[in-house]
């Protein structure tokens, strides 16, 4: 197989998590890039009005399957990577989607699979979703410290759906 990363990430956690696997698989990883600097009033106006922000043009390398980084901003899918989707279309192919969050909310993973098949015309292969409430002290879980929280090199190592990735990505044909 011959996967390619496309990532997004605001805070850096999902970059981590994309250079990560990137480095793991020795595969491409494409960055979607917002037009303009992203700031959290931005965030939260495309939240409220559903927009997609203007991004750079994504030029993905030839590849069997797609894995698909990006945070969630309560419960949807990053807008740039939201727009991205939508602009490549037919291009993506199969794909999978993985998530570096704060936490999960109920029926989070099937609203967000229901927005990958709007945006993409088909369900991904796979979708991972990784927690950072899982590393951060208790006191602080379900506090927005969580969201603001940098998720370290050897804390990543810990998510168990880091092998899983890569074991599944290693065993396709």
């Amino acid at each position: 197989m011959r996967p390619v990363i496309l990532a997004y990430s605001f805070t850096g956690n999902n970059r981590l998590l994309a250079e990560t696997l990137a480095s793991k698989l020795g595969c491409p990883l494409v960055d979607v890039v917002p037009r303009a600097k992203r700031w959290p009033i931005s965030i939260a106006i495309d939240l409220m009005l559903r927009r997609f922000p203007r991004i750079r043009p994504v030029d993905l390398p030839g590849h069997d399957h797609l894995l698909v980084i990006a945070p969630l901003w309560n419960r949807w899918i990053a807008h740039p990577m939201r727009a991205a989707l939508r602009a490549l279309g037919a291009e993506i192919g199969p794909y999978s989607f993985i998530s570096l969050s704060g936490g999960v909310r109920p029926g989070q993973i099937e609203f967000v699979d229901e927005q990958l098949e709007q945006l993409t015309g088909q369900p991904p292969r796979n979708h991972w979703a990784l927690y950072v409430e899982k590393l951060v002290p208790e006191d602080i879980r379900g506090t927005p410290k969580v969201s603001a929280y940098k998720v370290s090199p050897h804390e990543l190592e810990r998510y168990p759906e880091i092998g899983e990735i890569v074991g599944w990505a290693q065993a396709q044909p």
